[in-house]
C-alpha cells in the first residue's frame, strides 16, 4: 500500500486498458451507425474506414501511452537496484 502512495506502483496501465475498450466500442458503434444511417456509398465507405483506421489508430495511441509508462517502470526498477 505504501508503494501506491509513493507512486512506485502505477495504475495508469489498467486505466488505459479500460479506456481502450470503451473507445474501441464507441469507435465501432460510430462506424456501424455511419454505415447504416447514410445509404450512399460514401456513408458506407466512411463507416468502413472508421471501423478499420479508427480502431487501428486508437490502438496505436493507447499502446504508445502504455509503452511510455512501461519505460518509466523499467527505469525505476533499474534505479532501485543501484
Amino acid at each position: 500500500m505504501n508503494d501506491f502512495f509513493d507512486f512506485k506502483k502505477l495504475i495508469t496501465n489498467s486505466i488505459i486498458k479500460i479506456l481502450y475498450i470503451v473507445g474501441m466500442v464507441l469507435i465501432t458503434l460510430s462506424g456501424i451507425i455511419a454505415m447504416f444511417t447514410n445509404s450512399t456509398i460514401m456513408g458506407v465507405l466512411g463507416g468502413i474506414l472508421v471501423l478499420t483506421f479508427g480502431n487501428v489508430f486508437w490502438r496505436l495511441g493507447c499502446e504508445g501511452t502504455i509503452i511510455i509508462f512501461s519505460i518509466h517502470e523499467l527505469l525505476h526498477k533499474i534505479a532501485s537496484k543501484k
